[in-house]
């Protein structure tokens, strides 16, 4: 008997999250050092999420585990004026692309994603359990609605011997 692959395998094209990946591939999905903010949008956040500087942002920070190792550092921002706020904290069970993927108003239509390697310092190194000066995978991306509207920009820090990502693709014609 072979032992479980370590890896979640992840197709780019499709939007899902985290939890959903690895419960498909039987993996155990968990959070820890969840924390929930709200914060006034300073430039980056307001280019981000096309909404006025200082306008009310949900910040959802957290650990994320796969089969109770540490697999990624995830930090949402959800535009106040757009989410139900109370609403995703009450659904939430890991993943707020999942709550937000569920509700029928909001209508997720897609995300633009940019992968590309990051060095680990010291905090991002303690928190994923990885030495100083290793290579993670970052994922920035922006979750849109079928509107055009910016609903979640995500920043996403990938342990990437948890992680195997495969794509289609095709010639162009």
């Amino acid at each position: 008997v072979l032992p479980r692959a370590h890896e979640i395998p992840h197709g780019l094209d499709r939007l899902a999250s985290i939890d959903t990946f690895a419960t498909e591939t039987g993996h155990r999905a968990g959070t820890a050092d969840l924390s929930w903010n709200e914060v006034p949008a300073d430039a980056e956040l307001s280019k981000k999420l096309r909404i006025p500087v200082g306008d009310p942002v949900l910040v959802v920070s957290r650990l994320k585990l796969v089969d109770d190792e540490p697999a990624a550092w995830v930090i949402d921002y959800l535009p106040s004026h757009l989410v139900d706020t109370s609403d995703v904290k009450r659904r939430f069970k890991g993943s707020v692309l999942d709550v937000l993927l569920d509700d029928e108003n909001l209508l997720v239509d897609y995300a633009d994603s940019e992968v590309r390697p990051h060095i680990c310092d010291e905090p991002l190194a303690k928190t994923l359990q990885r030495p100083i000066g290793t290579a993670v995978l970052y994922l920035d991306t922006t979750v849109f609605n079928v509107r055009g509207e910016p609903v979640i920009w995500g920043r996403i820090w990938l342990d990437p011997s948890h992680f195997r990502f495969a794509l289609r693709r095709r010639r162009f014609s």
